[in-house]
């Protein structure tokens, strides 16, 4: 007589669940002695479907604004994003203004380590007084700046500050 491995299913895809998966996203940490779900999840879903959940929940919501605020990077391994310049994951950038006095229009601002400051940006203002923000990437080459400002169909500019 031959025992059989009774295999489950993946709770995403139906291929055999071959995975442990984290209770919690790896996103906030690791946590000794966390439980780990078994035969729940295939390991293709397990790094690319909850791998993205996890990045975006990471880098461009409000976890990413308390990650920047209080300086928690993430693994050695993942390339540092700043949430206020792009999203990751297919998910959007941070998005926070404050209102400058001496431009007389909200700009962009951005978080390091619970100190705030203006992000690096170009304003449009155009005639009608709508406010257009683009934020400057560090590397950004002139062709990405164009193509973004492209994005933004900006009319009738009357000024940029």
């Amino acid at each position: 007589m031959v025992a059989t491995v009774e295999t489950h299913p993946c709770i995403y895809c139906r291929d055999p669940a071959d995975s442990l998966e984290h209770s919690l996203p790896a996103a906030f940490g690791e946590f000794e002695d966390a439980p780990l779900l078994k035969e729940r999840i295939c390991t293709r879903c397990n790094n690319e479907r909850l791998g993205v959940l996890d990045e975006q929940l990471a880098r461009c919501g409000p976890e990413a604004f308390l990650r920047r605020h209080y300086g928690v990077r993430g693994r050695r391994t993942h390339q540092d994003v700043n949430p206020f310049y792009r999203g990751s994951a297919g998910g959007q950038r941070l998005e926070m203004t404050s209102h400058d006095e001496i431009g007389g229009t909200d700009v962009l601002i951005e978080c390091e380590n619970g100190k705030y400051r203006q992000a690096r940006q170009l304003i449009f203002v155009e005639q009608a007084g709508r406010v257009h923000q683009l934020p400057i990437r560090e590397g950004t080459t002139p062709e990405q700046l164009r193509a973004e400002r492209e994005k933004l169909s900006v009319e009738k500019p009357s000024t940029s500050i």
